[in-house]
């Protein structure tokens, strides 16, 4: 069980200007700083996607499949696909199998129909695909796990998309950042990038999806 605690793009860009100094104590951010605090947090946590999978953006999507149809479109905000699961007529949930790309380029009927066992990821511009194989041959549904891309900020009272063990990574890094903004250089600077640094690869490691592998090897 986790108690929710909001964080708002405000108040956070407000304390992350107080440490590196711009701020006085007791000062508000001006709409202008809160306006490029706001670019610069909502970059920031769209790359801290590339660092996951986290669990804490982990979600699930019912796509419902069409007989003969190969390739379906996921909503805008899947950042990684973890898993799918092929639902039957009957709500017989089977894992499929992730193939890459030119794995998938390289089968010679690629129509064929049956009961999909293998899925295929292609990141796009405008959305992220599933391909399926073999093509479903039958309405049903499959199950998406996913890695979502964090709910951007638009205004100061937005709140913030990150748990509460995140807090004080969040507003370090994002004052380590708006110190290279304000191309700020001295020692309360340098403390705040090695806080922020050490603040981020703990909370990384905390709720972070992890896998385990193993390969089998035949003995001759």
């Amino acid at each position: 069980w986790r108690e929710a605690v909001v964080v708002i793009a405000s108040e956070c860009i407000r304390d992350a200007l107080l440490r590196i100094g711009v701020l006085p104590e007791g000062g508000e951010p001006s709409a202008v700083e809160v306006r490029d605090g706001i670019t610069i947090l909502n970059d920031m946590l769209n790359t801290w996607t590339l660092d996951g999978p986290h669990r804490w953006r982990r979600a699930n999507v019912t796509v419902a499949l069409v007989a003969g149809t190969a390739t379906y479109a996921l909503a805008a905000d899947v950042a990684r696909v973890m898993t799918v699961r092929y639902v039957d007529v009957l709500g017989y949930e089977r894992p499929m199998t992730e193939w890459m790309p030119d794995d998938f380029d390289r089968m010679p009927i690629k129509t064929q129909q049956g009961l999909p066992t293998v899925y295929v990821v292609d990141r796009l511009n405008a959305a992220t695909t599933l391909t399926l194989w073999p093509v479903p041959f039958e309405a049903a549904s499959m199950i998406v796990s996913y890695e979502r891309f964090p709910i951007e900020c638009a205004v100061g009272t937005d709140a913030v998309d990150v748990p509460r063990e995140w807090r004080e990574a969040t507003k370090l890094t994002l004052a380590a950042r708006l110190a290279d903004e304000y191309q700020l250089q001295n020692e309360v600077i340098n403390r705040v990038r090695e806080r922020a640094m050490m603040a981020y690869e703990q909370v990384n490691g905390f709720d972070r999806e992890t896998r385990v592998s193993f390969r089998l090897q035949r003995r001759v």
